[in-house]
């Protein structure tokens, strides 16, 4: 079986982040990203569409959460996770995120000058934190 998920987009407000304990700490945004399709009814006009998502980032970098702003343009690789949770009058609720495992930088919040893709988060157990031999990766 395979949950792999691959977003790329804005950051739609700061992210907040969440201590723990000393070791322990978690930061959420909300991301959204960019589709559309050609309306046939409306002389095939695009029509733009954002679809918003959740994200959790586990002990990200002091770098990561200094730069997680507003407008941030990001790169996100993680898994797709659902919890439930019964609301007051015991129906059962869900919500899904977006585990992030890698997380990098593509434009900083306002286009301020920094090196792009910027890996910020290295992948959890391993993985390919600061892409050491792997230059044929597109970003």
């Amino acid at each position: 079986m395979i949950n792999k998920v691959i977003l790329v987009g804005n950051i739609g407000a700061d992210a907040e982040v969440k201590s723990f304990s000393e070791n322990a700490r978690k930061a959420t945004f909300s991301l959204a990203t960019a589709d559309g399709y050609f309306d046939k009814k409306n002389n095939n006009q695009w029509v733009d569409q954002t679809d918003w998502h959740n994200v959790e980032v586990w002990n990200p970098s002091e770098h990561f959460i200094a730069n997680a702003l507003k407008g941030t343009t990001i790169y996100v690789e993680g898994k797709s996770k659902c919890n439930s949770y019964n609301d007051a009058n015991g129906q059962k609720k869900y919500f899904y995120f977006i585990k992030a495992e890698i997380v990098r930088i593509l434009k900083p919040a306002g286009g301020g000058a920094q090196a792009a893709a910027e890996n910020v988060h290295p992948a959890m157990n391993g993985g390919f934190g600061n892409n050491e031999g792997n230059d044929d990766l597109p970003f």
